[in-house]
């Protein structure tokens, strides 16, 4: 076997050097978003390719990049407190339809989002109507898949965080988020409640996040504001 070879966000080519042929890749949303852009920038095919996302949302825009380079992509739903809790389905309705692991977890749509009890005994901690700060839809109905065929007939789909945002595996508090944001406008003489912000999706050239200043406010020095 041979020794892992490490390769950061600068070494996309090594990656891609690495997925031609058949190959399984597991990494973030954004991460394979990166990879797709940078394949069909050099022309690369990634037929027979199979990516696993998770992390982040998987969105219709993400899906749809990767899907034209050649390779398939399916979301997982994976939490560090149990594990993974969804995985994609095959004949999904939508392209964050995922099967709900009722083998290791049982989820309720709580008012406020999902809360999650653990049921295997191999999860990380043990979880009894845990809000992990996600949000999400359940349903329930047959499917021909595999995952239906084993009795998995639990979807889960649209999970968002309410309090975070994830982009490439790095993860900061929304409310942080603001608190940065505000702290450099009021240094640049604007109110710190001025703006707003929203996650990216198909690109990772504004490192995913767009923040939007009211347009009543003149900023000299935009890169002030992003330092």
């Amino acid at each position: 076997v041979p020794s892992p070879v490490f390769a950061d966000v600068e070494n996309v080519d090594l990656v891609l050097d690495w997925m031609q042929g058949h190959c399984v890749l597991r990494t973030f949303a954004s991460s394979a978003v990166r990879l797709a852009e940078q394949a069909l920038k050099k022309r690369r095919d990634l037929s027979g390719a199979v990516i696993f996302t998770g992390g982040e949302p998987l969105t219709d825009e993400g899906r749809a990049t990767i899907e034209s380079t050649g390779a398939r992509v399916h979301p997982r739903y994976v939490a560090t407190e149990a594990g993974l809790i969804a995985a994609g389905c095959v004949n999904r309705i939508s392209t964050d339809d995922m099967h709900l692991y009722t083998d290791r977890v049982a989820v309720i749509a709580g008012r406020d989002g999902l809360l999650v009890s653990t049921l295997s005994e191999h999860s990380g901690k043990v979880l009894f109507n845990t809000d992990l700060g996600d949000t999400g839809a359940l349903s329930d109905r047959p499917c021909p898949c595999a995952f239906g065929q084993l009795g998995l007939t639990t979807h889960l789909a649209q999970v968002r965080s309410q309090q975070r945002l994830t982009i490439e595996g790095m993860s900061v508090l929304g409310t942080d988020l603001e608190s940065a944001i505000g702290d450099a406008l009021r240094l640049l003489g604007a109110p710190s409640d001025a703006f707003q912000y929203r996650r990216t999706d198909a690109s990772h050239q504004s490192d995913g996040i767009l923040i939007t200043v009211s347009a009543d406010i003149h900023i000299a020095d935009e890169s002030a504001v992003l330092a």
